[in-house]
């Protein structure tokens, strides 16, 4: 675990890079090459890539883009898992369940989903902020959500009754 970092760029690719320590990066030491190369690369979305996210057993790499999708790759080859589909605009942040096989999404559509990670459908749609939200995160428990948006509001969400528990408004600007 934790023997890689993901990057994503403007230019729409994913690259996974192994890191010092890992069993990759020693074998370049030992060939007397340390430095950094991407050891897997991929051209991944039709537009900008806001957000990539990796599964806490780095099995799995979301990446969530202004073309309205996050796919899934699959973290050894980067060989597509899903594409997840059903936001209105651009996703701004994706998170893994520390808990469950589901992903949390954030989108400038002003919802948040959570989606099936076996098929690929959405499970939940969380709506009740005013602008596009930037931020979602699974709390400790794995059974609640935080999101934050662009309408200066942070808002906690229970899963099971896809209700909005409690509203945060103590900014004035996106959060």
């Amino acid at each position: 675990a934790g023997s890689f970092a993901v990057t994503s760029s403007k230019d729409r690719t994913l690259k996974v890079w192994p890191l010092p320590g890992s069993a990759v990066m020693n074998r370049y030491s030992e060939e007397g090459d340390v430095s950094l190369r991407a050891r897997l690369s991929a051209r991944a979305h039709d537009k900008e890539i806001n957000i990539v996210s990796v599964a806490p057993n780095d099995s799995l790499i979301a990446s969530g883009s202004q073309d309205k999708t996050v796919k899934l790759w699959r973290a050894t080859d980067l060989g597509l898992h899903g594409t997840l589909k059903g936001h209105k605009r651009g996703i701004w942040d994706c998170q893994f369940s520390p808990h469950d096989r589901v992903l949390a999404t954030a989108s400038g559509d002003r919802t948040l989903k959570l989606w099936s990670i076996a098929d690929c459908s959405c499970v939940r749609t969380f709506q009740g902020h005013m602008a596009g939200v930037l931020r979602v995160r699974f709390l400790v428990t794995g059974l609640q959500l935080v999101s934050s948006g662009s309408d200066g509001l942070i808002k906690l969400w229970t899963i099971r009754t896809n209700e909005c528990e409690s509203t945060i408004d103590a900014h004035n600007d996106k959060v």
